[in-house]
């Protein structure tokens, strides 16, 4: 009995120590392989659940020959694969490189529809009210007081997993990432009803609040994509550009909410739709005629 205590709590530390390697490591890595020709490759490993955009720095390299451009410069998915190789010129007298690499979530390639239309953070038929942010630009702060404690997505898209080192300030947020590769990022709840990885359609419940000691009950909401400007503007910190979505509502049509007006939610069969691409939609036609 003992034995299997032991083992029991040895077991139990071994998860804590492994989830706190998962919560330090960092959501991108790049490790290089030795090719069967002498070359090294620098292969993309990605932990996360969305698009990084990543550089590969050399700051020096002497007796080497890249296939490829170098500093790289390039997108990575969710699925491993090799971006830049490097090979050993055969004369090459003291050959030596070091490098370092950057890499931000999301992708350049942003397709922005500032015409898709959002919905409330509430089930269809509540009413819910917002303010601005004062601390940050664009942020939506809405208030659930005439609502349940359930928040529902906004729009439909892939759940980032922020339990990196990277994102370690960043704790309370949840991010979804979205076909058109913008973000929506969630934060003030108290806990998620959806993990890293999931997908969640429009007007799925997400997330659920609590009342605070005045009685409040809110949840705040910023958009933002990955901007290439700021990306390839050294002099450029903050490299995301926040927007402010299109909201549709059962009482003022289509909205980007202003503050002291009260907004019942809505949902209808075109916004759920607004994903699916023309493929998709003539299938769903055809099931509909059938």
């Amino acid at each position: 009995m003992k034995l299997k205590l032991h083992l029991t709590i040895l077991a139990l530390i071994l998860l804590v120590l492994l989830s706190t390697l998962q919560a330090q490591r960092n959501p991108v890595e790049i490790k290089i392989a030795f090719e069967q020709d002498g070359s090294l490759s620098f292969n993309s490993v990605n932990h996360d659940y969305c698009d990084y955009y990543v550089n590969i720095n050399f700051p020096e390299i002497n007796g080497y020959m890249a296939r490829g451009s170098i500093p790289y410069h390039g997108m990575i998915g969710v699925s491993p694969r090799k971006l830049l190789t490097i090979k050993r010129v055969a004369d090459a007298v003291s050959p030596a490189y070091t490098w370092n690499y950057r890499f931000y979530r999301g992708s350049i390639y942003v397709d922005l529809n500032l015409d898709y239309l959002y919905a409330l953070p509430v089930k269809p038929g509540d009413s819910i009210r917002i303010t601005r942010s004062i601390s940050r630009e664009l942020e939506l702060v809405f208030n659930l007081k005439f609502a349940g404690d359930t928040v529902y997505a906004c729009r439909s898209g892939i759940v980032c997993n922020n339990d990196f080192e990277c994102y370690s300030s960043r704790n309370g947020k949840f991010t979804v990432y979205h076909k058109d590769k913008s973000f929506s990022e969630y934060s003030g709840y108290d806990a998620a009803l959806v993990y890293p990885g999931s997908y969640v359609n429009i007007g799925d419940p997400i997330l659920v609040v609590k009342e605070d000691e005045k009685g409040r009950k809110s949840v705040k909401l910023k958009n933002y994509f990955l901007d290439r400007d700021k990306v390839r503007n050294p002099e450029t910190g903050y490299k995301y550009t926040p927007f402010l979505p299109l909201f549709h509502t059962a009482n003022a049509g289509d909205v980007k909410p202003e503050e002291k007006i009260t907004y019942v939610a809505a949902l209808t069969e075109n916004m759920m739709m607004q994903e699916l691409s023309k493929k998709e939609l003539k299938k769903l036609e055809k099931k509909k005629k059938k």
